[in-house]
């Protein structure tokens, strides 16, 4: 079996448990939320997919950086094609959450779950994905 197809299952699997993170999270929106709860267990080990997939990405990362870790004359161009692929999206992304939790707080009255970073060294934080306000977002630190 070629390394290519082998990376291809790899990723297959690292789908399939975010995906099942996702049902997992659905179906505790679903319990906290509604009285009748059709779910019923089935997914109360979904939370386990998130250990998958951070092992899973975690050897992904080490499979296709080989040519980077192994040479320090590398490692620059390795941390500034992660920076590339990383932050970019993430930013867009909080801007965009900014806006809406802006909009729903201020302009229709909505309580949310999460408070926006009230001092300028948490927003500082929030921006380059370390422990903050987001906890979601904190645990990129360790994918980075």
């Amino acid at each position: 079996m070629s390394s290519s197809k082998i990376i291809n299952s790899i990723q297959l699997l690292r789908g399939i448990a975010a995906i099942v993170v996702v049902i997992y999270h659905i179906s505790v929106f679903t319990k906290n939320s509604y009285s009748q709860f059709f779910y019923h267990n089935y997914f109360s080990i979904g939370f386990a997919g998130v250990d998958l997939f951070f092992v899973i990405s975690g050897f992904i990362i080490h499979y296709t950086s080989q040519k980077y870790l192994n040479n320090p004359a590398r490692f620059k161009e390795y941390l500034k094609k992660r920076f590339v692929r990383i932050y970019p999206i993430y930013w867009v992304t909080l801007g965009a959450l900014v806006v809406v939790s802006i909009v729903l707080t201020d302009f229709l009255g909505i309580k949310l779950h999460t408070e926006l970073p009230d001092t300028f060294s948490s927003a500082v934080r929030t921006m380059f994905i370390t422990r903050s306000f987001c906890y979601q977002c904190g645990k990129l630190d360790f994918e980075l």
